[in-house]
Parts: C-alpha cells; sequence; structure tokens
C-alpha cells in the first residue's frame, strides 16, 4: 500500500460525506426528521413500514404520531448512510495508521 491510496480514499470519504450532509439537509428541509421516533430501527422495525401488518404495529407502538412511510424512508436512508460513513471513517483510520506504521518500520 502506497500514500497514493490512503489519499484517494480520503478525497473519497470526503465526497462521501458531503452526499451524508446534503442527505441530512435533505431530510431536514422535508420536515423527514422525525419520520422514525426510534432508534436504531423505525416504528420498531429495522427498515420502515411497509406493509399493512408492518403499519398496524406502528400505530399500536404510537398511537400519537403520524405514519408517513416517505418521511420513513428518507429518515432511514440518511440513517443508514451515516452509518455506512463512520464504518468506512474507521476503515480508512485503520489504513492509514496500518500504513504509518509500515513506513516508520
Amino acid at each position: 500500500m502506497n500514500a497514493n491510496i490512503v489519499k484517494k480514499l480520503s478525497y473519497i470519504g470526503a465526497l462521501f460525506t458531503l452526499v451524508v450532509i446534503s442527505a441530512g439537509a435533505w431530510v431536514r428541509l422535508t420536515d423527514a426528521g422525525l419520520g422514525c421516533p426510534d432508534w436504531p430501527g423505525c416504528y420498531g422495525i429495522l427498515g420502515t413500514p411497509d406493509t399493512e401488518k408492518e403499519l398496524y404495529q406502528a400505530k399500536q407502538l404510537y398511537p400519537n404520531a403520524e405514519i408517513d412511510v416517505g418521511k420513513a424512508w428518507r429518515e432511514m436512508l440518511h440513517r443508514y448512510l451515516a452509518g455506512i460513513l463512520g464504518l468506512y471513517v474507521f476503515f480508512v483510520s485503520y489504513l492509514t495508521f496500518k500504513y504509518a506504521t509500515h513506513v516508520r518500520n
């Protein structure tokens, strides 16, 4: 591994960060920030409530919440992108540390 690979991965990470920030702005501007009231799932499931059964269960869990599947999808998309970015940062940090250790030796 050389410094160019680490540099390219860092640039990709910076661009992906802009994507996550843009997705967050989109979530905020479409008022979808509370599209999923719980975390890490959405209305008690890992994805969003799409079927009649899931929508019914969501309404039972959160009787006062307005369930909007579109807002829930936007919120979950942002959560997934942010999670992927977090894993990517750990991956690039590991590679950078490994490269720095290799260069020192």
